[in-house]
């Protein structure tokens, strides 16, 4: 993928799943408040599965405020090319809006084949979030935003965070396509779709750490369903190792 940064603008950009077969290398592109607490428990900057005291929640730390995220109820995508529509689904209901996978496949015109485009990702997600399936500059909705591969730069880094942040505030979570093996080394390399749903912060207010949702039905544990946290150096990388990187913001 050949193209110059587009930073404000809806790319159509093909988002693919895995597929059950895990050999091939399948394209995964593929008002409920938030509760935002506080505890007293650290971080950890290693990737690893959460440890907080309940399936789905994280808190901010009591004295450093350093920890915050969106708490919302986990989907798990139905088979191997839905990551797309099983994270929109996750953020339609966060907002109290019931709609099934396959309905917003539909919707969306998500194939087995060629998977989700993105410009139908944010289109059907404004649909129902904003009603606006294609807002102007200055109006509510997401945005995808592109890179071309190994262009990704301090720039474009600090750009994402300024975004990331502002979303979680408004209780919008970040749809991100990252490279599954980068996250999980003993699986495939393959562009998968997961949520974006909060972050941690150093004393000197820089990020450390990002909390997301994975749809994907290998990934899941026992306790904490799709909920993971990564240090964003991996984050990072899973977005520099990935064939096409894009959020949607």
């Amino acid at each position: 993928m050949k193209r110059k940064v587009y930073f404000l603008f809806l790319i159509v950009l093909v988002s693919g799943c895995i597929f059950d077969k895990p050999n091939e290398n399948s394209d995964i592109k593929n008002d409920k408040n938030e509760e935002v607490k506080k505890d007293s428990e650290n971080d950890s900057k290693d990737t690893k599965d959460l440890n907080n005291d309940k399936e789905n929640e994280v808190t901010i730390d009591a004295e450093k405020e350093n920890k915050y995220i969106i708490n919302l109820e986990q989907s798990v995508q139905e088979n191997g090319y839905y990551c797309v529509p099983a994270c929109v689904q996750m953020i339609l209901k966060l907002h109290g809006i019931e709609m099934s996978q396959t309905q917003l496949a539909q919707e969306m015109n998500t194939s087995s084949i060629t998977g989700t485009e993105y410009v139908d990702l944010a289109r059907v997600l404004n649909k129902y979030r904003f009603n606006n399936e294609h807002p102007s500059d200055g109006e509510a909705g997401y945005r995808v935003c592109t890179l071309d591969v190994g262009v990704w730069n301090d720039e474009a880094f600090r750009l994402l965070e300024e975004r990331i942040k502002a979303n979680i505030a408004s209780n919008d979570p970040v749809l991100i396509a990252i490279n599954l093996q980068t996250l999980y080394p003993e699986l495939p390399n393959a562009n998968h779709q997961v949520l974006l749903t909060g972050y941690t912060l150093d004393e000197n207010g820089n990020i450390m750490s990002y909390y997301i949702v994975d749809p994907y039905y290998e990934v899941q544990d026992e306790t904490y369903k799709g909920l993971k946290i990564f240090d964003k150096n991996i984050i990072y990388q899973a977005f520099t190792d990935n064939v096409e990187p894009a959020y949607i913001w």
